[in-house]
């Protein structure tokens, strides 16, 4: 960068010229600089990384606390928030794929046990996913089961939705999700427990998955 006195001839000078160089000022003070483009890179994986971005915006938008819940706590204290760690953990497993089975619901906080296999099924109007207890540490508790179910798209396509949302504070453990709104076709059904630890504090398991159609 150049400083300048009288650029151009004249008292200041501001723009780009023939494409080449930039006249601009700066606390002051003239200068002129090689006017650099910006570097937009559109690889065809960063192409991928954009869209599903996009598809994890639009989900995070209309989620309700029972959805946000997991990742918020997990983001507690840390360096993060809730939102980017759902952003970063889903780009991870989704992107390149072509459905959303691999999808997280909640990725564990406060060393919540993981979540058993889950089971989904469909009769009208209701898709029912069953879910089985984990072994709990000392002292813990089961406070509910929670989770998430939405029609079954490319992770690379705009979240179509809708989104249902379910809990079950009952030992049967059994979310279910009314469908009537929603489309026939597939669905991911995506379930977690809450729990209250031994220090009264709430911890979160990481999150199971199965598919149901409704036809």
């Amino acid at each position: 960068m150049a400083k300048l006195t009288g650029p151009l001839f004249s008292f200041t000078a501001l723009g780009t010229l023939a494409d080449a160089v930039t006249y601009s000022r700066w606390k002051g003070v003239d200068y002129a600089r090689q006017r650099v483009i910006p570097a937009n890179p559109n690889t065809l994986e960063q192409q991928a990384t954009r869209t599903v971005f996009s598809m994890l915006s639009g989900l995070w938008k209309i989620m309700s606390s029972t959805g946000t819940a997991p990742w918020d706590a997990n983001a507690t204290g840390r360096p993060y928030t809730g939102r980017n760690r759902f952003m970063g953990d889903n780009l991870e497993v989704l992107r390149g794929e072509a459905d959303m089975n691999a999808f997280l619901g909640s990725p564990g906080a406060l060393a919540g046990p993981a979540t058993p296999p889950v089971s989904a099924a469909y009769a009208a109007p209701n898709l029912t996913l069953t879910m089985a207890a984990p072994t709990l540490p000392a002292g813990w508790s089961i406070t509910k089961a929670a989770g998430i179910c939405f029609p079954d798209q490319d992770p690379a396509a705009a979240f179509v939705g809708p989104l249902f949302e379910a809990t079950d504070d009952t030992s049967t453990y059994a979310l279910v999700f009314d469908l009537t709104a929603g489309p026939n076709g597939d669905y991911q059904a995506c379930g977690w427990f809450q729990f209250e630890r031994d220090d009264g504090r709430t911890a979160y398991g990481l999150s199971a998955i199965d598919q149901a159609t409704k036809a």
